[in-house]
């Protein structure tokens, strides 16, 4: 015989509420009276859950100015990098220096064709430059 589920306590004998012949109902009323009990209802502090995400607060205007300001270094620093590189580029031009130079002063990288693809390509018909009324077949 199971005792009352009303007088059910925190050192009851809950194992005859999980018999096959005990009903759903009343299985799952013994077991809500257990975890009822603040032994097991004490919430840890290092939960990432209990907080609610779903409700963002604004940031602060404070802060916004600050990243408008990180914002504006970021942009200041990039022209500077650019103006320096268009700078080295017209002195390198100045000098006479070769067109490679120049693109690699101003932060491009130039390919480098092997010797058998440097012949490949003079000598390389293209379409466009066969264009005298022959067909070659």
């Amino acid at each position: 015989m199971l005792p009352p589920v009303e007088e059910l306590g925190m050192d009851s004998d809950y194992s005859g509420f999980f018999h096959p012949k005990v009903g759903e109902d009343v299985r799952t009323a013994a077991l809500r009276k257990l975890f009822d009990n603040p032994h097991f209802s004490v919430i840890d502090g290092m939960d990432i859950y209990l907080d609610d995400y779903s409700i963002s607060e604004p940031i602060p205007a404070a802060m916004l100015k600050e990243l408008r300001q990180a914002q504006n270094i970021l942009g200041w620093a990039k022209e500077d990098r650019e103006n320096e590189a268009r700078r080295e580029a017209e002195s390198l031009a100045r000098d006479g220096t070769a067109p490679e130079q120049l693109t690699e002063a101003a932060g491009a990288t130039v390919p480098q064709l092997s010797a058998q693809e440097k012949e490949q390509v003079q000598t390389t018909v293209r379409p466009h430059d066969a264009d005298d009324g022959s067909q070659n077949t």
